[in-house]
């Protein structure tokens, strides 16, 4: 999604985009989104085997999820994800590889002005880096999510697959013309251990697009009051639990809730998009839980405002490891305007919430402080006052997270590498 809301807007900003893509049979595009897209050539990569349909996404085939989870992944999904631990970069490199020609009539039809490409895949920015060289294209290497530099990415990893990564990692960021980060930590963490890259980085933000919501929210109307019908308080985490965004922290929390204030904790229900998994859901069994969880539908992404703004709050939960990284849906959060409530240890987010106004950040460590409030939200929702979460929302700053002002920051990008200022052409 953040390739695709940046090629919606290039052609305001004298860029004409073709993009390159692994083809997924499994996912179809909604009439809106393949309506923006028109007149955006899109080339497809057909992959020997579709893996999006058992893709651990933000968003996906609700029926998918119904039927999968259960069993869990087949056995040809568990030989992948194996060999993606195993294989040097990832096992994408096997079909870049194959369909490497295809790339190269792409890059000899369109004679391309810049090369833009992204990772993870890490095979994307891989085989971005030869397809500079071989055509010499100026190339942005844009690590929309890091790479070696995580903590979690590294997991289970051969020590020889980590040294075959990091080199391949210097190599691209050593050809890249410009490196580009969707987080000013992820930046200055690269910065420090790749000094080499410091004249050449920058950071651009992920970014929410009203052209594409189907509802978009009147940022000057954003309400500090519970919204939702009944006495429960109503939490919604726009995607489904999964490694990167584990469900035990909210659990710990209810837990704590229950210890701290008992019966009224049980008003607090959590509504991922999508079911738990089976870990999750035996663990809220177990602590008995499991009906403060419950699930929504997937929706597209043009609905999802709409479908956020039926919750009190927003929750924001990663891996304590992943503290370089921005969540990709707080940009949603900003953009259906209702309290964010982040247990992160990220303070790139809490600066964001702060500088927005949107809501507040609590340390995932400190259960009991994120108990407590949301208890205290329970009871301001039966005395109609406003939750104790800040959230005074400045709608200029949210809108410096718009689609249409970072598409314009990397236009610029472009153009100061090619040393054209375009627009209008």
């Amino acid at each position: 999604m953040r390739p695709f809301r940046f090629v919606l807007h290039m052609k305001e900003y004298g860029w004409e985009p073709t993009v390159v893509t692994i083809d997924a049979p499994g996912q179809v595009l909604t009439e809106k989104e393949a309506e923006l897209l028109e007149g955006i050539e899109v080339v497809r990569i057909k992959p020997l085997y579709d893996r999006s349909v058992t893709a651990e996404s933000q968003l996906g085939l609700a029926p998918v999820w119904n039927k999968t989870r259960k069993k869990g992944p087949n056995p040809i999904d568990r030989m992948l994800n194996g060999m993606d631990r195993l294989f040097p970069i990832d096992s994408w490199l096997i079909l870049f590889w194959m369909k490497y020609r295809q790339i190269e009539e792409t890059i000899l039809r369109v004679q391309p002005d810049v090369l833009w490409s992204t990772g993870d895949p890490w095979s994307g920015l891989v085989t971005g880096e030869k397809i500079s060289r071989q055509f010499n294209i100026p190339w942005v290497a844009d690590f929309r999510d890091p790479w070696t530099l995580c903590e979690v990415r590294s997991d289970g990893k051969s020590p020889l697959t980590q040294a075959v990564d990091r080199r391949y990692e210097n190599k691209i960021l050593n050809t890249a013309d410009k490196v580009l980060f969707q987080a000013r930590q992820t930046e200055e963490k690269y910065r420090a251990y790749y000094p080499q890259i410091r004249s050449k980085a920058t950071t651009i933000y992920n970014s929410y697009d009203p052209l594409v919501l189907d509802d978009p929210v009147d940022l000057n109307s954003a309400s500090p009051l519970a919204i939702s019908k009944g006495n429960d308080l109503h939490l919604g985490f726009f995607g489904r639990f999964r490694a990167m965004s584990p469900a035990k922290l909210i659990m710990d929390v209810l837990e704590s809730a229950h210890r701290r204030h008992g019966p009224i904790a049980g008003r607090i229900k959590v509504h991922p998009f999508g079911p738990l998994n089976l870990t999750d859901e035996n663990l809220a069994i177990e602590h008995g839980i499991a009906d403060q969880f419950i699930p929504a539908d997937a929706v597209p992404l043009e609905k999802s405002v709409s479908a956020l703004n039926q919750f009190d709050i927003l929750l924001l939960s990663t891996d304590t490891r992943r503290n370089e990284i921005i969540p990709a849906k707080l940009l949603e959060y900003l953009a259906a305007a209702r309290p964010v409530l982040s247990m992160s240890r990220n303070p790139e987010v809490a600066e964001i919430l702060e500088r927005t106004g949107a809501g507040v950040q609590v340390d995932s460590n400190e259960l009991d402080t994120v108990a407590d409030l949301l208890v205290d939200c329970v009871k301001a929702k039966d005395e109609k006052r406003r939750m104790p979460i800040p959230f005074e929302l400045n709608p200029e700053a949210v809108q410096r997270f718009d689609a249409r002002t970072t598409t314009e920051e990397l236009a610029t990008l472009f153009d100061s590498i090619v040393g054209v200022r375009n627009y209008g052409s």
